[in-house]
């Protein structure tokens, strides 16, 4: 694994802490271990996103004004870069797209599926 995978995988891993911390659910330490080896599994197995890609979240996420509960799954429509940064526009089950999400969002929120 590289530096930047290793940054990205303990990025991941916090940020599964947070989201597990705030919801303020009675989670067992064991559902909080199955998510961030997930999450640490779809930062090491990855290249890059690519247009077409499904990601499923692995954690309730918020893109814009709509919440992605934990297991629903987007579609990767556009990459585009933006201020030097690659963003990507992805589609909702409801057709909604949402536009200019940053990369390195999705990969802490989503795995490949």
């Amino acid at each position: 694994m590289t530096g930047r995978n290793l940054r990205t995988a303990l990025l991941a891993l916090a940020t599964a802490a947070l989201a597990t911390v705030a919801s303020g659910s009675g989670q067992s330490i064991e559902s909080f271990v199955a998510v961030s080896d997930a999450a640490a599994q779809s930062v090491a197995g990855t290249t890059e996103l690519r247009v077409g890609d499904r990601l499923v979240a692995l954690f309730d996420v918020e893109l814009d004004a709509a919440v992605i509960r934990a297991g629903s799954s987007v579609s990767v429509v556009a990459r585009k870069k933006h201020a030097g940064d690659v963003v990507f526009d992805v589609a909702l089950a409801d057709g909604h797209v949402v536009k200019g999400v940053p990369q390195i969002r999705l990969r802490n929120a989503f795995r490949a599926g």
